[in-house]
């Protein structure tokens, strides 16, 4: 009995002095102590192990040289004190490959072997893929990546084996599809669909697991990469037929507009509604296309250039930016242009372009929560106005360029009522404000009053000003509002309990 319980007890000092060995301050005194010998040092891996060596660096971008690979790479574990080199490394050059996980691997590595054919390395000095590739794009989130040999395709995946049917049947020039420090436009497997090409130097869009072309052979070009606008709202590749561009489904590789641009710019989605701005002719006119309903949302009398800034704050209510007319007729100058707010149902400005115009948004509070149906615009005098949006109309003119909002909550054992609190700070320089409350259709229950600590007490707003300051001290009046909005009392006459 004895014995057994000495067996257990040892196995756990020993169990502890593993652990001892491998804790987080062991392993980063470790990798600390590497640093100071290697200009490059890996992410540890979960063998316990880093990746060693020194950079290769490329041109100077201005801000110095970039640094493009790693040579003399050595497979250091951190298992020991003595830090021993892995013999096991045979391959001494590499590119970082995949800065982000894919699937179980923090890192990958392409790497060049002896041939000088390229592989890929895992941080453990594990070889996934087999030197022998010309050249391999980035894997994505599903372990697929695109393979080059002598401009003839591949699809491997994370086991190193090809993914295609008929490896090598597609033709690309790797030059027109290698963007080696912007990934996004690399050419990539998506939604299991690649970019390929025929001898004819034309391309089309091939499904890997349908094993078959969904598009046909008809353009000139296809981007590889994804088209979006703020990478959230993926909607296809741009393709380029006849001069012309259209989008192509990314999953199904249906045209989702008609080769109508010569260039497109921008994806644009606001709510339910998907737009497309580009270049509509050779002299860089440009317009806005509405996905869903297939027309241009500016007339023809708008003359836009791709310079211009073209915003929507809402569906239907867009900043546009109009420039002075040059020589030429479609010519226009950005650095003088005008800010408008433009009605795609109205098909005409409700504010017409002025340069005086900073920006015009829609009101939102503090917190970012927009506030219905109210827009303002701010004037670069540090001037401003509130809008009303329907019935169109002036709200309120305020000597500020960036007011603040606040909602407001009333509330009693029978309802709950919602005000706006506005204030503004007219003098720059100094911290007074001034403040102005609404009711959620915007009536004013009150404006431009030098407030100071505005609160709410359940059902009761109140706040107090400073009268009869002179000879000082000043004296403080309150005044109060209820649920409804309506003063109580009188002014300057309500007393704090």
């Amino acid at each position: 009995m004895k014995t057994n319980k000495l067996l257990l007890l040892l196995a756990i000092l020993i169990s502890g002095i593993s652990y001892s060995q491998l804790d987080g301050k062991t392993i980063n005194k470790r990798v600390s102590k590497l640093k100071k010998k290697y200009k490059y040092v890996s992410q540890v891996s979960k063998c316990n192990t880093v990746l060693v060596g020194e950079y290769i660096y490329g041109g100077n971008d201005g801000g110095g040289r970039i640094p493009k690979g790693i040579q003399n790479m050595k497979l250091i574990s951190l298992e020991n004190k003595k830090l021993q080199e892995d013999t096991k490394l045979k391959y001494a050059k590499a590119l970082t490959l995949n800065y982000k996980q894919v699937k179980e691997y923090k890192r990958l590595y392409t790497i060049e072997g002896i041939n000088g054919k390229i592989g890929v390395l895992d941080l453990c000095g594990n070889v996934i893929v087999e030197p022998k590739y010309d050249f391999i794009n980035p894997f994505n989130k599903e372990g697929q990546a695109v393979a080059f040999v002598n401009n003839k395709i591949d699809v491997v995946d994370l086991s190193g084996k090809s993914i295609l049917n008929d490896p090598f049947k597609y033709s690309l020039k790797k030059e027109d599809f290698f963007t080696p420090r912007r990934t996004s436009k690399y050419l990539q497997v998506v939604n299991n669909n690649i970019i390929v090409g025929n001898d004819e130097g034309n391309y089309a869009l091939f499904n890997i697991t349908e094993n078959k072309e969904i598009t046909p052979f008809k353009y000139s070009f296809i981007y590889p990469n994804i088209f979006d606008h703020t990478r959230k709202n993926e909607i296809g590749f741009k393709a380029v037929s006849e001069g012309k561009q259209t989008l192509l489904d990314l999953t199904n590789g249906e045209e989702l507009l008609p080769l109508t641009f010569y260039e497109i710019d921008d994806f644009i989605s606001i709510a339910n509604k998907k737009f497309v701005r580009g270049t509509i002719d050779k002299e860089e006119k440009t317009n806005v296309l509405d996905i869903i309903e297939n027309k241009f949302i500016f007339s023809d009398e708008i003359h836009l250039n791709r310079f211009n800034k073209i915003k929507p704050i809402t569906q239907k209510l867009w900043n546009v930016e109009i420039s002075y007319p040059l020589e030429k007729k479609n010519q226009y100058n950005p650095a003088n242009g005008k800010l408008g707010l433009y009605d795609t149902e109205k098909s005409d400005f409700v504010i017409k372009p002025d340069k005086n115009i900073s920006y015009i948004d829609l009101v939102r509070d503090i917190f970012g929560d927009t506030l219905t149906n109210a827009l303002k615009i701010s004037y670069k005098s540090n001037e401003g106005k509130l809008y009303l949006i329907s019935p169109w109309k002036v709200i309120l003119e305020f000597q500020s360029s960036a007011p603040e909002f606040k909602k407001i909550k009333l509330k009693n054992d029978t309802k709950t009522n919602e005000f706006y609190l506005m204030s503004v700070q007219p003098n720059r320089k100094s911290s007074k404000k001034l403040f102005t409350l609404f009711d959620t259709k915007w009536n004013k229950i009150f404006e431009n009053i030098r407030a100071y600590a505005p609160k709410v007490k359940e059902d009761v707003f109140y706040f107090f000003e400073r009268i009869n300051c002179s000879p000082s001290p000043c004296e403080n009046v309150y005044t109060a509002y209820d649920i409804d909005g309506k003063l109580i009392g009188e002014k300057q006459k309500y007393k704090i309990e």
